[in-house]
């Protein structure tokens, strides 16, 4: 359940997959404080940032929800220009660390 809606989708495997299957009422109560959890602190990281300054709590609780974090180990390339990253669309918020940008000539 996503928002109190069932969702389904249509996979296709490529390589042997196993698959884990958590009932609800285990999930309710092992898995999901986990994600209350993060959601809110982002909500509280992108409060402070100010391209998100005149946002409202119930639009920053909906970005907290559909965002996900992600580690990079140091060197680690996290995008290059032209990839198609996720379509095409998405942000990133750098929590910790440095970048650096550069151009291929």
């Amino acid at each position: 359940l996503i928002h109190h809606h069932e969702r389904s989708a249509t996979a296709w495997i490529e390589d042997p997959v196993q698959l884990l299957v958590l009932k609800k009422k285990d999930y309710d109560k092992r898995i999901k404080p986990l994600h209350v959890y993060s959601e809110q602190a982002r909500v509280r990281e992108f409060s402070v940032l100010s391209a998100f300054s005149g946002w409202t709590e119930e639009k920053l609780n909906a970005l907290s929800i559909v965002t996900r974090d992600k580690r990079f180990s140091i060197g680690e390339t996290v995008c290059k220009e032209g990839e198609d990253t996720l379509s095409g669309h998405f942000m990133m918020t750098l929590r910790r660390g440095t970048l650096e940008k550069w151009k291929e000539m």
